[in-house]
C-alpha cells in the first residue's frame, strides 16, 4: 500500500484513486478509492477500516469460547490486537 500511495500518477486525490479515511485515533489514512466512474452511479468512499484482531474476541465467543480462554490467549499473544482500544494489562498465572 505504501507503494501506491507513493505512486506518481496517483500522488493527487482528484481523480478518486485515493481517498482519505478516518483512521480512529485521530487522523487520517490513505486508502485506495474507486478512480472510475460510471454515468448514474455513485460509489461510496470506502468504510473506515478495523484495527488487526479487533474483532478476535467476538469470532471467538461465536465458538463457544469462554471471555477467561480469551483473556488468556490474548495475554500469551496467540491472539492479538493493534487496537488502542483494546490496551489493558494482562494478569494470567498472577
Amino acid at each position: 500500500m505504501t507503494e501506491i500511495v507513493a505512486h506518481q500518477s496517483l500522488a493527487g486525490t482528484e481523480c478518486g484513486a485515493l481517498v482519505d479515511v478516518d483512521d480512529r485515533a485521530g487522523g487520517t489514512m490513505r486508502m485506495p478509492g474507486a478512480p472510475w466512474r460510471f454515468r448514474g452511479s455513485n460509489l461510496p468512499a470506502p468504510g473506515v477500516p478495523t484495527f488487526q484482531g479487533e474483532h478476535n474476541a467476538e469470532v471467538l465467543r461465536e465458538y463457544a469460547i469462554d471471555e477467561a480462554r480469551i483473556e488468556s490467549l490474548a495475554c500469551l499473544t496467540v491472539v492479538m490486537s493493534l487496537s488502542p482500544l483494546m490496551d489493558r494489562p494482562c494478569d494470567i498465572g498472577a
